[in-house]
């Protein structure tokens, strides 16, 4: 099920995180958060543009924005899941 609602939720992810208003980008990070492990696994390309969106958020934001703490999660968790596919080798480069 996750591999059928991945593709149709990202876009709409993507858009959010990408929009002006603080609270949506909270909300699109917060949305993203229980699927990291599946984004890093199965996202394909859209990986890495996700993770450089969530990067670039974390450059303009205060730190006691609604979004920080959110983007943060949602690194975290997709970093630690991608490091733990290097080190079982399940991730080519």
């Amino acid at each position: 099920m996750l591999q059928e609602l991945l593709p149709r939720v990202l876009p709409a992810c993507m858009a959010g995180l990408e929009d002006a208003d603080d609270d949506v980008r909270a909300v699109a990070a917060e949305a993203l958060t229980p699927a990291a492990s599946a984004i890093v696994t199965s996202a394909g390309h859209a990986v890495n543009t996700i993770l450089l969106s969530l990067w670039d958020i974390l450059l303009d934001l205060d730190d006691l924005s609604p979004s920080t703490s959110r983007c943060v999660c949602v690194l975290w968790n997709a970093l630690i899941c991608g490091a733990f596919l290097l080190q079982m080798g399940d991730v080519t480069e």
